[in-house]
């Protein structure tokens, strides 16, 4: 059962990538060495096997006269290397980890003398200095993801921890999903945001049209600058956010953050205004589950051909908006008293001999208009207007911050409920074929007032309330056909 269904699985994920663009930007990196003996030469026909750890992937290749090895298209994520030559000891190399568009260069693999049967076992350590290519780049790797605070849960909240990047306030809200100000000196609206090498928007620009929860990013790779023409595409930096796979083994989780009004303090021109502090509360929910997919007796029973990463994420989030100031009709004026009306924005009492009365062209006593002359309708519809609520300080109203007078004040509140899907699929089809597909879908629900509209927003039905949907596929098939010939399709 399981040939059919690799070539199904394989037929359809290649199709579908046949069919769309392709890029040029990857996710997937190089690894490169050089099999040596004792005295310097070059050991030709070694086998040198690399094997993810995770999953148990394996690729293979034959050293040629010179001795150089090189894995091209090769998925981010920890690997063993080991190389077995006649007449030498096996040689590993344990705890590789391998990066986002990483060229990452072993060196010289020295091989000892001596039975196959015997081998040396070399704890691998990350290179302080990187030889394998020119580039300038800065890692967030998944520990970091996991471990450092951003206020919004955004992921672009934690790009200014890297050198070269300059904070710009954003990670404060959910799904903000915009890069940093500035990478390398250049203004970040000159980056490329692309999620496991494939653009983030259909502008192909600095912004995530879809965002990606946190709990569901494995690394984040920012190359600054002396990047690869393959990268051409931004004249900042280059951020490539990789997802997480799943393994041969099932990891989970589960989190819950909160934030809430009663932990603010309120503004100081909320307090000057009378106005209470603004409902202010974000939630996130949520929880992650991979490993691998496999039915017992039927398919992938080795749990090393496919596997599977979802995370689901509910936002229910309430921001406040910022106070509002307007003028309103007083209770006396819509009785008809209007001697204590204000004339201007500085709150400067309007003269009573001003109301003129429109039947005898003269003005009415004391500023005051009879109940018998006020039609009842005029006065229900100046009854939607809410009765003032200013602190009576000037003529019954107050100066706002800008200096304007107003008698009734509104912060109102803005409801932006979200939920975010991740799910991502990885079949490795043989040691030559790799296949992955990738699933977002970010939805916001926006309802409430909003500041960015001038209206009256006491009426009802004029509060906002639209729904925003971003769905987001993606997927790669890598491809070796031998050690100097592959291809990788990205859609």
């Amino acid at each position: 059962m399981a040939s059919p269904f690799r070539s199904i699985v394989a037929a359809a994920l290649c199709g579908l990538f046949g069919a769309t663009a392709l890029y040029a930007q990857s996710s997937s990196g190089t690894i490169t060495g050089r099999v040596l003996d004792s005295s310097g030469q070059a050991v030709p026909g070694a086998t040198v096997t690399l094997t993810r750890t995770d999953t148990n992937e394996a690729r293979t290749l034959v050293t040629p006269m010179s001795g150089e090895i090189v894995f091209a298209s090769v998925l981010p994520g920890p690997y063993n290397l080991s190389v077995e030559a006649p007449q030498f000891k096996k040689l590993e190399k344990t705890h590789l980890t391998l990066s986002a568009a990483e060229r990452l260069s072993l060196g010289k693999l020295v091989l000892e003398i001596g039975a196959l049967t015997e081998s040396v076992v070399v704890e691998a350590e990350r290179a302080v200095i990187q030889t394998g290519s020119s580039e300038r780049g800065a890692l967030i790797d998944a520990q970091q993801v996991t471990q450092l605070p951003t206020r919004g849960r955004d992921i672009f909240g934690l790009m200014p921890t890297l050198p070269g990047v300059v904070y710009d306030g954003r990670g404060g809200e959910v799904g903000s999903a915009g890069s940093p100000a500035g990478i390398s000196g250049v203004r970040g609206q000159y980056s490329t945001a692309s999620i496991d090498g494939i653009s983030g928007n259909t502008r192909s620009g600095n912004q995530l049209d879809t965002t990606i929860a946190m709990d569901n990013v494995a690394e984040v790779k920012v190359l600054l600058n002396n990047y690869q023409a393959e990268y051409g595409k931004g004249a900042a930096g280059i951020i490539n956010i990789v997802t997480k796979s799943g393994t041969r083994d099932f990891h989970g989780s589960g989190y819950y953050y909160y934030r809430n009004e009663n932990l603010n303090a309120n503004e100081f021109f909320n307090n000057a205004a009378g106005t209470e502090r603004g409902r202010y509360r974000f939630k996130t929910v949520g929880g992650t589950l991979g490993g691998p997919l496999y039915v017992p007796g039927l398919m992938n029973e080795g749990k090393d051909k496919l596997f599977f990463f979802a995370g689901l994420e509910y936002r229910p989030s309430t921001v406040p908006n910022s106070t509002r100031y307007y003028t309103v009709p007083t209770l006396a004026e819509r009785n008809g008293d209007f001697r204590r009306s204000v004339g201007d924005s500085r709150g400067t009492l309007y003269s009573p001999d001003k109301i003129i009365d429109p039947l005898t062209g003269k003005p009415f006593p004391n500023g005051i208009i009879p109940a018998n002359r006020i039609d009842p309708n005029i006065q229900k519809l100046l009854n939607i207007f809410p009765a003032p609520n200013a602190p009576d300080e000037i003529n019954g109203g107050a100066l706002s911050p800008s200096g304007q007078w107003y008698n009734f004040s509104i912060a109102g509140v803005q409801e932006r409920p979200a939920t975010q899907n991740n799910l991502r699929l990885d079949y490795n089809a043989s040691d030559k074929l790799h296949t992955n597909v990738r699933y977002t879908n970010y939805a916001n629900h926006n309802k409430g007032l909003t500041s960015a509209v001038n209206r009256l927003p006491w009426m009802e039905g004029a509060d906002v309330d639209y729904q925003l949907k971003g769905h987001n596929w993606g997927g790669t098939a890598n491809w070796i056909a031998s050690p100097t010939l592959l291809a990788e399709f990205t859609g």
